[in-house]
C-alpha cells in the first residue's frame, strides 16, 4: 500500500507537469509512517471540496457494507425520488456514465482514501482468486486499507469532520438506505439474478439478507434511523416492499401462482426466501408486518398499525406470535436481527390492536412434519403457551446453555442480558394483563438430552426464570398473578405420562404435545 501512495504521489506530480527537480522535492516531502501520510493527503484536498469530502469519509465509513458506486451516485439525489411508482431502468451506459462520475469525484474531494475496488472470489482450482470482473454490481466503494477507517476516528480528524457541515445531516442513515433502494429499482433488481453456483433464477435471494446484501443495508440502516431518532422510514419500507414483491411477482410466477391458487392462503411475502435451507410453512402466511415484527423494527410496526392495518385479522400465524417465538432458529441468515427482539412497546401495541395471546397455533396439516425433533417438547398450542416454554428454554436450566449457544453476544455481556431479562418481564406481565391463559399447564423438558420432563404452572416458570433477577416489576408480577387465582406447580411427568402424551402427539399430526389440563 505504502508503495501505492507514493506511486500516486508521483503520478500527481507527471500529470501536472513537474520536472525531476519536482518530482524529488515530492518524496522528499511524503512524511513517514502511515497516520502522517494520511492527515498529509487529508491537508491537501481542495477547501472548496471538504464539505463533499467530510460526507463521503462519514458516508463510507457509516455504511453496513460497502456500496457500489452505482448506489452511491444518488447521495446527492432527493431520497424521495425512491418513493416514485414508476422507475426508470439504466443502460448499461448509464451505469458506465455514472460509475465514472462516482470516480472521478472520489480522486478529487478525498485524496486516494477511497476507492473502488472490484469483488474477487476463490476459484475451485487449486485455491486460485477470480476477479469478477467489471459489472457495476462487483465494485465497491470503500477504504483504500483499514489504517484510513482507524486514522478517520482519531479525535483530530473528528474535528475535522466535525467542522464541516455534512456532519449534521441528521438522515445519514435515510440517504444510505435511500441509495440501496434505488440501486434496486434502476437495474431491476438485477443483482438477484447473479447466481455463482448456476442454480435457478433467483434462488439465491437469501443471500442479500446476509451481512453485505442489498436487502441488509437498507433494512440495516432503516433500524438505525429508528433507534436515533425513535421515529419510523415505513415510507421508504413500504417502496421496498412494493418493489421487491413485485419482482418476486415477475421473476418467481411459479411460486406465486402455487400460493394464490389456493383462496385461504396469500402468495408468498418476498421476506420468507430469507432462509437458506428450511421453508417457512405456507400456512404462516407472512406479510410484511410480520417481517418488520420479527426484526424488531417497532416504530415501523406501530406506524403502520396507525394506518389503517389490522394486526388481529393476519391470517395464519398470529402476528403476536412473531413477537415472542423464535420463528427459526439455527436457519436465520442474520442471528442478529431475529434475536432475541422481544420489545414490549410492540407487544402492548398487538394486544391493544386486538391480539389474543390464546390464539390457537395451528403450525401444521394433517401429513406435514414439524421442522423441530417430533419428540422435542418446545412448541405450545398458544402464543401464551409458546411464551411460557420459550421464557424457561431461554433463561432456566439446561434452556438457559442452549440460549448462551444461540445467544453468544447476550450472553457474554451481563448488562445485555438484563435488558433481555426486562423485556421479556415486561412483555410477560402484557399479555397476563391481557388475558393470557393462568390455569394452562405445560410440560418442559429439565435437561438437554430431554429425559426427564415437568409440568409447570406459568407461575412456577416466571419465578424459576427471573428468581435472580432483581428488579421491582418481578414483584408486582408475581402478585399479579397470584391475585388472579394461579398458583406454583412444579410436578414430575413420568415416563408413562410420557409415552401418552407422545402418542396423542403423533395420533392428532397437528402439533408438538403442551399439557393444558389446569389440573
Amino acid at each position: 500500500m505504502w508503495v501505492t501512495l507514493v506511486v500516486n504521489s508521483l503520478i500527481e506530480g507527471l500529470e501536472g507537469g513537474d520536472d525531476m527537480k519536482d518530482l524529488q522535492r515530492r518524496l522528499s516531502e511524503l512524511p513517514a509512517g502511515l497516520e502522517p501520510l494520511y492527515q498529509r493527503m487529508v491537508e491537501n484536498i481542495q477547501p472548496r471540496y471538504h464539505e463533499q469530502a467530510a460526507q463521503l469519509f462519514r458516508i463510507v465509513d457509516t455504511a453496513a457494507s460497502p456500496l457500489t458506486p452505482l448506489a452511491l451516485s444518488f447521495i446527492d439525489e432527493d431520497p424521495k425520488a425512491a418513493l416514485s411508482v414508476k422507475h426508470e431502468v439504466f443502460s448499461d451506459d448509464e451505469i458506465e456514465r455514472r460509475h465514472n462520475l462516482v470516480a472521478k469525484r472520489l480522486k478529487s474531494r478525498c485524496a486516494g482514501l477511497i476507492e473502488i475496488s472490484v469483488s474477487k472470489k476463490k476459484s475451485a482450482e487449486q485455491g486460485s482468486v477470480e476477479v469478477l470482473g467489471a459489472n457495476w454490481m462487483y465494485q465497491k466503494v470503500q477504504f483504500l486499507h483499514l489504517t484510513v477507517k482507524e486514522f478517520l476516528a482519531s479525535d483530530k480528524i473528528q474535528n475535522w469532520l466535525a467542522t464541516r457541515p455534512s456532519t449534521n445531516i441528521p438522515n445519514i442513515h435515510v440517504r444510505i438506505l435511500t441509495c440501496g433502494i434505488r440501486q434496486l429499482q434502476v437495474t431491476a433488481c438485477a443483482q438477484f439474478h447473479t447466481d455463482y453456483d448456476d442454480g435457478p433464477t433467483g434462488s439465491l435471494l437469501y443471500l442479500h439478507f446476509q451481512p453485505r446484501g442489498i436487502i441488509r443495508l437498507i433494512i440495516f440502516h432503516a433500524l438505525q434511523f429508528e433507534k436515533l431518532h425513535h421515529k419510523s422510514q415505513l415510507i421508504y419500507l413500504e417502496a421496498l416492499d412494493n418493489l421487491l414483491q413485485d419482482w418476486v411477482k415477475s421473476e418467481l410466477p411459479g411460486v406465486w401462482k402455487l400460493k394464490k391458487s389456493t383462496k385461504e392462503e396469500r402468495p408468498r411475502h418476498w421476506t420468507t426466501f430469507r432462509y437458506d435451507r428450511w421453508s417457512e410453512p405456507v400456512q404462516y402466511q407472512s406479510d410484511y408486518a410480520a417481517y418488520l415484527v420479527t426484526i424488531g423494527m417497532t416504530r415501523a410496526v406501530i406506524d403502520k398499525i396507525h394506518a389503517g392495518y389490522n394486526p388481529s385479522l393476519k391470517p395464519g400465524r398470529p402476528l403476536i406470535h412473531y413477537a415472542i417465538a423464535i420463528l427459526a432458529p439455527g436457519y436465520a441468515i442474520n442471528y442478529q436481527d431475529e434475536r432475541d427482539r422481544v420489545d414490549p412497546e410492540v407487544v402492548r401495541e398487538l394486544l391493544k390492536q386486538g391480539c389474543d395471546p390464546n390464539q390457537p397455533l395451528n403450525r401444521l396439516r394433517d401429513g406435514e412434519i414439524s421442522w423441530r425433533s417430533e419428540t422435542n417438547f418446545r412448541e405450545g398450542k398458544t402464543t401464551w403457551q409458546d411464551a411460557l416454554i420459550h421464557t424457561r428454554w431461554r433463561f432456566c436450566s439446561f434452556g438457559s446453555t442452549a440460549a448462551a449457544r444461540h445467544y453468544e453476544q447476550l450472553s457474554e455481556q451481563a448488562a445485555e442480558m438484563n435488558d433481555l431479562r426486562l423485556r421479556w418481564v415486561k412483555s410477560f406481565r402484557l399479555l397476563v394483563e391481557y388475558g393470557a391463559d393462568l390455569k394452562v399447564r405445560v410440560v418442559v423438558a429439565e435437561d438437554e438430552d430431554e429425559k426427564n420432563f415437568f409440568k409447570m404452572s406459568a407461575l412456577s416458570i416466571f419465578m424459576d426464570a427471573f428468581a435472580g433477577f432483581e428488579h421491582p416489576l418481578v414483584e408486582t408480577t408475581r402478585g399479579l398473578m397470584i391475585s388472579k387465582g394461579v398458583t406454583e406447580l412444579n410436578q414430575r411427568v413420568w415416563d408413562e405420562d410420557m409415552e401418552t402424551l407422545s402418542s396423542v402427539k403423533r395420533g392428532t399430526g397437528s402439533r408438538l404435545a403442551c399439557c393444558c389440563n389446569p389440573s
